[in-house]
C-alpha cells in the first residue's frame, strides 16, 4: 500500500469502478459543513439514521417543503407533506411499514 498521497490518490482512481461517484464525492468534500454532518450522520444509532434516511428519501423531490420545530424541551420535528402522506397510509394500513427501517 502506498504511503505517499499521490500514489494513494493514483491507485484510487486507477482502481476506481465508478469514476463519476469518485469525481461527485470530491465535488461534495467542498461543501462547507458536510464531512461533518456526515460524520454525525454515520454515528447515529441504526434506528435513527434509517429513519432521517427514509424521511429525506420521502422529501427528496420537495426539499423546500421540510419544516422544522424545535421545542422549549430540546424536542426537534422534521415534517414535510410527502411523510404526512406516508403516516396517513400507515396509520390506514395502506402501505408497508419496512419502507421507515
Amino acid at each position: 500500500m502506498p504511503h505517499d498521497p499521490k500514489d494513494i490518490l493514483r491507485q484510487l482512481v486507477e482502481e476506481c469502478e465508478n469514476p463519476a461517484r469518485m469525481i461527485e464525492l470530491y465535488y461534495w468534500s467542498g461543501e462547507a459543513d458536510l464531512v461533518e454532518v456526515m460524520r454525525q450522520y454515520v454515528a447515529l444509532p441504526a434506528a435513527v439514521r434509517a429513519a432521517l434516511y427514509a424521511f429525506l428519501m420521502l422529501a427528496k423531490d420537495d426539499p423546500a417543503s421540510v419544516n422544522v420545530r424545535i421545542e422549549a424541551n430540546g424536542d426537534m420535528t422534521l415534517s414535510s407533506p410527502a411523510a404526512d402522506a406516508l403516516a396517513r397510509r400507515l396509520a390506514k394500513g395502506r402501505a408497508d411499514p419496512s419502507f421507515v427501517h
